[in-house]
Order: C-alpha cells, then sequence, then structure tokens
C-alpha cells in the first residue's frame, strides 16, 4: 500500500558563524649585547578559548578567533614556555585589538638571563647609592665638627639619610627589573646607551647623554606646537569627516530608494509567478547593498526555496554572515538557512526519482544547523518558536540519515518548546505532534505513532490548521490503522483525507490520486478478508 507521509519542513531562517586569524611572533628580548631570537615551543592561550597554539621554530603562530573581527578585542590568558617569563607583565589579562594585518609580537625573557642583569644592575646601583651615603655622612660629620650644625641638626640630618638609604632598597628592586626587561631592539643608539650607562652605574655619562637630546623647555615647548598642529589636523578631519558623512547618507537614500524600486519589482513579478525576473530584482538588491545581511539572506531564501540554486543561496548566506554579528539572531537565521541549504543539496533527485544523499553536504549540513541551535540556545526564553524551527530541522536531518534516535531527541524539544510559547492548542504544534508521528511510524512503533497522530488530528481540527495539513495527519493516522489492520479507521481516514484533498487541490493533484489508491487498497484487503 502507498502511504504519503508528509513531513511539514518549518522554514528555517538560519546562519552560520565568522573568524579570523591572528599570526604572530614569539621572541626573546633584545639587550645591548645580544639580539632578539626567535622561541619556538610557546604555548599561546586566548581566554575564552580551550585551544591553545604553539609558536613554531622560527617563533610565528596562528590563533584561530572564532566570532571575532578585525579591531575586536582579545585578552591572552597565558604564554608559556619552560625557562623563560613575559618580558611584559601585564601582557595577560589586558585588551588587545585583534588585525589580520598587523602581527602581533610577544616578547619573552630568559629567567636565568634576567636575574643575572637583574642582580648586576642593582649591585652597581647599590655602590653609587653607598658612595653618596658615605660622602653625605662626611659632609654632615665636617659641618657639626665645624661647629657648623648641633648636635640635634646634625642627628636628624643623619636620620633623614638613612630613611632615604632604607627606601631606596625596594625601589631599587624595582627599577633593576624595569631595565632588565627592556627590548633595545627599537631604541635609538642615544637611547640605548643612556640605558647602558644607567645600568653599568655609570650615572653622570647617562645625565650628560640626557641632557645632549636638547633643552628640556624648548623640547616642551615642541610638545606643545605639536599638540597645537595636531589639533589643527583633527579639526581639519572633523570638518571632512562632516562633509563625508552628509554624502554618504545621500547615497545611502538613493541606494535605499533603487532598493525598494527592485523589491517592488520583484513583488510584482512574483505575482505574475514570473520567478526568473522577481529572481533578478531581488538578486540586483543583493548586490546594490552587500551589507545588507537581510537583502543577502532573503534573497538566499528565494534562491534556496525556490529556484534551487543552492551555490547561490550558499554565497548570499556567506555575504549576510560577514556582515552581521556572531551570536545575534540575524547569525543565528543565517546559519541555519546554511545548515538546511547543504541538506537540501544532499537530497537531489536523480533521473529515476530517487533521493541520493550527498555525504559531505549532510555532515556540513549537521555542522551549520548545530552552530544556529548553540546561537539560539543562548536566547531560548524569548525566541523558543525559532529554536524549535532549528531543532525540528535537525530531526529531519537525522531521519534523512537513518538516526532515528536522534531525530527523535530533536523533535522531542522542538515539540516541547513550542507548548511553551503557543500552548497546547496551535497548528504549529498540531505539525511538531505529526511529525513525531512519522518518525515512530519509520521504526514501526505503530502504538506510540497513533497516539501522536490522533493529537495531531485533535490539535489541528481545534487550533484551525491549514486544510492540506489536517489531510496529511488523516492521510498518516490512516496508515497507523491499516498497519495495525483496523480497517473501518483505515478506511474513514483515508476517505477524509481525500474528501480535503479533492476541495483544496482538485481531484487531479498527485497528493489527491494517492489518497484515492489508498482508499482501493483497503476496500480491496477489507473485501479478500470477507
Amino acid at each position: 500500500m502507498k502511504r504519503t507521509n508528509i513531513l511539514c519542513i518549518m522554514l528555517l531562517l538560519a546562519a552560520g558563524s565568522y573568524a579570523i586569524t591572528q599570526r604572530g611572533v614569539v621572541k626573546s628580548i633584545s639587550r645591548p649585547n645580544k639580539a632578539g631570537e626567535a622561541l619556538g615551543g610557546a604555548v599561546i592561550r586566548v581566554r575564552g578559548s580551550h585551544n591553545a597554539v604553539e609558536s613554531q621554530a622560527d617563533g610565528t603562530f596562528s590563533l584561530l578567533l572564532p566570532n571575532k573581527q578585525n579591531g575586536d578585542a582579545i585578552v591572552l590568558n597565558s604564554v608559556l614556555l619552560a625557562g623563560y617569563e613575559l618580558a611584559d607583565k601585564e601582557l595577560t589579562g589586558r585588551q588587545t585589538a585583534c588585525s589580520e594585518s598587523v602581527q602581533m609580537e610577544i616578547l619573552m625573557v630568559n629567567k636565568e638571563e634576567l636575574q643575572r642583569e637583574k642582580d648586576a644592575i642593582a649591585d652597581k646601583a647599590r655602590r653609587n647609592v653607598e658612595i653618596y651615603y658615605e660622602k653625605r655622612v662626611a659632609e654632615i660629620e665636617a659641618q657639626a665638627s665645624a661647629g657648623k650644625i648641633q648636635q640635634a641638626e646634625y642627628q636628624q640630618q643623619i636620620n633623614a639619610l638613612e630613611a632615604k638609604y632604607e627606601q631606596f632598597e625596594p625601589l631599587l628592586e624595582l627599577m633593576a627589573d624595569q631595565y632588565a626587561r627592556t627590548d633595545v631592539s627599537k631604541l635609538s643608539p642615544t637611547d640605548i646607551a643612556i640605558n647602558t650607562a644607567i645600568e653599568n652605574g655609570n650615572l653622570d655619562e647617562a645625565e650628560r647623554l640626557i641632557h645632549s637630546k636638547g633643552d628640556f623647555a624648548q623640547r616642551e615647548k615642541d610638545i606643545a606646537m605639536q599638540d597645537a598642529r595636531n589639533a589643527d589636523v583633527r579639526a581639519q578631519v572633523e570638518a571632512m569627516q562632516r562633509k563625508l558623512e552628509e554624502a554618504e547618507e545621500a547615497t545611502r537614500q538613493q541606494r535605499n530608494a533603487l532598493a525598494t524600486d527592485y523589491y517592488r519589482l520583484y513583488s510584482i513579478h512574483l505575482s505574475r509567478f514570473n520567478n526568473d525576473s522577481a529572481a533578478h530584482y531581488l538578486y540586483c538588491r543583493a548586490e546594490l547593498d552587500s551589507t545588507n545581511a537581510v537583502y543577502q539572506t532573503e534573497a538566499g531564501q528565494f534562491a534556496k526555496n525556490i529556484t534551487a540554486d543552492y551555490n547561490k543561496a550558499l554565497a548570499l548566506f556567506a555575504r549576510g554572515l560577514r556582515h552581521v554579528q556572531a551570536g545575534s539572531v540575524q547569525a543565528a537565521v543565517i546559519t541555519a538557512e546554511t545548515g538546511h541549504t547543504y541538506y537540501e543539496m544532499s537530497r537531489q533527485m536523480d533521473e529515476r526519482g530517487y533521493i541520493t544523499l550527498n555525504a559531505d553536504n549532510m555532515d556540513a549540513a549537521e555542522k551549520w544547523l548545530k552552530e544556529s541551535l548553540k546561537m539560539r540556545e543562548t536566547r531560548a526564553a524569548e525566541h523558543a518558536e525559532e529554536l524549535a524551527e532549528v531543532q525540528n530541522n535537525m530531526s529531519l536531518l537525522y531521519q534523512t540519515k537513518g538516526d532515528y534516535k536522534n531525530a527523535l531527541t530533536y523533535q522531542q524539544k522542538a515539540l516541547k518548546n513550542l507548548i511553551q510559547h503557543y500552548g497546547e492548542q496551535h497548528a504549529r504544534v498540531a505539525i511538531a505532534r505529526n511529525n513525531t508521528g512519522l518518525i515512530y511510524l519509520a521504526q514501526r512503533k505503530l502504538k506510540q505513532a497513533r497516539t501522536e497522530f490522533v493529537k495531531a488530528v485533535e490539535t489541528g481540527e481545534k487550533a484551525g490548521a491549514q486544510q492540506k495539513d489536517l489531510a496529511s495527519y488523516y492521510n498518516n493516522l490512516a496508515t497507523v490503522y491499516y498497519h495495525e489492520e483496523n480497517l473501518e479507521q483505515a478506511e474513514a481516514y483515508f476517505k477524509k483525507a481525500y474528501d480535503v484533498y479533492v476541495q483544496v487541490l482538485g481531484e487531479n493533484h498527485p497528493l489527491t490520486r494517492n489518497a484515492s489508491v489508498n482508499l482501493q487498497v483497503v476496500q480491496e484487503t477489507k473485501d479478500n478478508k470477507q
């Protein structure tokens, strides 16, 4: 007996995710007596990601950043390499703008070398302080011996000097650490010489070199003058920016007007069933503003659902996705559409009329639908019906694969969400009941299938479901009754399906003819039993 198992596929509004690749290099800092070197084997981890990458032998690495665009902030969670630590101790935990074009540079310092340099710098600085301390003590004692200061003042000056000496020690450690971590590769020769002099304790030489760079007052004046010039340039840029914004607004209005006319022509030709012209104008609108995700989505849906141009649909969805924020409702829409497009591509009809499945497309469909599910689940409370749409399509995907366990799991989730959103008596709940029954029927679990089809019929009739959908429920319930050998009920419901199909679709429609054949089979079976 022929059966009409009509799966009412809820329209997927759907999408995918995007990512950029942040490239970078890990190397040691450059010191006056040693150039920096590439460091391989460093493990870099970004906050919010469970995946870590390792730098290559030349120090390079690549971070795949899902759902990130150029300029978005990322935070390094850790950079680990045996025997090394970050030169910039605050690098982890600090926001950094990611970029596909600008390489990230991570500088590290050998721990043993760092400690040796810190100790050397601190020792030299400490000797300078001790020399200064002893000199000042001698000066104070000389003043006291000459009677220029009284004992009380002498003691006060000595105490103050000792306090400064004690305060210097912790500051000394900080200073030594900062100079030992300094990467000199980007310093001028004069600045390298200044740092080297300070690190070696040649403070007079360091001071002389600093003053050789110019008069401080004049340098401040130069900065003030540059600030003024920058302010003038900024004002000019802002004025030009306003003009640009005005020009862009005028262009935007013109583009919107043309886009509206394209959509009007699309509507006119669609009403005339001229799909080729309708598609042309919808695609023109999408090309007119390729950054408008709504235009790309609507054109992609037309390509998928009406013209079955799946490659065109995928290209439009991909372009729309580039211009929406991952995790947004619109992104979830495009992701689900992408997944369902791959699903449709996997179910191509060959010349004999049998369905052939393309495994690659089925895998892609599953990947994109799961991505859409992930995004929609974050908004399940306010968008339960949209989440149910994707769950329904996941169920359809697994049915096609013959994985009825997962198919039933997702269909039951969809049913639960629809009931929570609409209540028991709603046409979309009836559709979900019918789809659940079809899964049970495919497994020959007739009792469970009958229960769901009965509920689909009752809910559909009370909720005012479309007549064509009701006929499907009647047909599927009749199929179960036939397999249970309840021929009276099978005949009654096949007759109800037939009557609705005749009324809605006419006598020559394939569904009507199929219902007529089913009725004849039941009647012949009854005659044979008599």
